[in-house]
């Protein structure tokens, strides 16, 4: 028989936080007519501060679909059908590099950003319900020891 550990606990804790966030970002999202997916890949190519994998020196000139690839850890031919889908519904646009023009950059459209605003003031009140029981404090401890357990991940792979 298994014996709990604290480690075991913590690990399977955050998989079930993450399935919660993501279900519930589902919920929200949908009303936009967009996934949870969808909407982080918006985020990244809008250069939103607070997603920890944003290179914002790439953000300038657009950004390519590898980038998020290899940021969100998804594979390429899966980014590709979301850009796809984006660009579809008039969220982003393709725009040829100018270096090598086989390769797209991705830019927001306005209409893209206004999904994001729109997006916001619920993203905001869904934070603040689940950092309730949080202070401060509190909450800026949980940030800096998820960003040193994703940091150590991050150097072992």
């Amino acid at each position: 028989m298994r014996k709990e550990t604290v480690e075991e606990s913590l690990v399977l804790t955050i998989i079930e936080l993450a399935a919660q966030m993501t279900k519930r970002g589902d919920l929200l999202t949908q009303e936009l007519g967009i996934t949870t997916q969808q909407w982080l890949i918006l985020l990244y190519i809008h250069g939103d501060p607070n997603i920890p994998f944003l290179n914002s020196q790439r953000m300038k000139e657009g950004v390519f679909a590898k980038d998020i690839a290899e940021a969100l850890d998804v594979s390429k031919p899966n980014i590709a059908n979301l850009v796809n889908i984006l660009s579809q519904k008039g969220l982003i646009t393709q725009i040829e590099d100018p270096i090598d023009r086989r390769r797209k950059r991705l830019k927001i459209t306005d209409k893209g950003i206004e999904v994001i605003e729109r997006m916001e003031q619920k993203r905001q009140e869904a934070n603040q319900t689940m950092f309730a029981a949080l202070d401060q404090n509190e909450r800026l401890e949980m940030l800096q020891l998820l960003h040193a357990c994703l940091r150590k991940l991050k150097r072992t792979d």
